[in-house]
């Protein structure tokens, strides 16, 4: 018998959770919530949601398990959440050009070694708890990984605009600023689906079809 179908989320989680439905402190996190999304929405699908993201997450962290989290897993699509939070890790030594060259790097590997359809998802909070240099700094931050989304040719989701939009309409999307509530959770779940049941490339479209039969 054939194995499952399987989407690997990878990258900085807003919870603290080691696969679907495990680890969590609750189960509205936005991985979860995608894969009860598909579970119904395709429930007669062969699909296999892994959850690799960790709250902790650093992009060190994230390279050093490229091999074991993602590699070996040879999932059909590979979503990567990307972290503002890479900046405070690397403090001083920050350099957005060798961010992007290692985000590159895995992407690459990740391509060649699995044939995985990539998504990035940019950090979300961006507009909610950043002012003046920092948000400066977090912007050329997003434009990086948007450039390597082009680089690539892999799909981009904008998370940033979308919870600029909802934080503007005054729907609170977080707890701390920084970890989300359910409203967050929703919003990213919502967006990552939204944009994955909408892309038009063929290879993902292979990809997510082969997924929901």
């Amino acid at each position: 018998m054939n194995r499952k179908k399987r989407v690997v989320f990878v990258g900085k989680s807003s919870h603290v959770t080691d696969t679907v439905h495990e680890k969590s402190y609750n189960n509205e996190s936005f991985v979860n919530l995608v894969h009860d999304y598909l579970s119904t929405a395709y429930p007669y699908s062969h699909i296999e949601v892994i959850n690799k993201c960790n709250h902790d997450e650093s992009l060190t962290d994230m390279a050093l398990r490229w091999e074991q989290d993602v590699l070996t897993l040879q999932p059909e699509i590979l979503s990567l959440s990307i972290s503002t939070q890479d900046i405070k890790d690397l403090q001083m030594e920050f350099d957005v050009g060798k961010v992007q060259q290692i985000y590159e790097n895995l992407l690459f590997q990740a391509r060649e070694k699995t044939g995985s359809n990539i998504i990035l998802i940019q950090p979300p909070l961006v507009y909610e708890h950043f002012n003046g240099s920092e948000l400066e700094r977090n912007m050329q931050y997003i434009n990086a990984i948007g450039a390597v989304a082009e680089a690539l040719g892999v799909v981009i989701i904008r998370t940033h605009e979308v919870f600029k939009n909802h934080k503007e309409a005054g729907i609170q999307l977080t707890t701390d600023g920084k970890s989300l509530n359910a409203n967050g959770s929703m919003l990213m779940a919502r967006t990552w689906i939204k944009t994955l049941e909408t892309i038009s490339t063929p290879s993902y479209q292979n990809a997510f079809r082969n997924i929901s039969i």
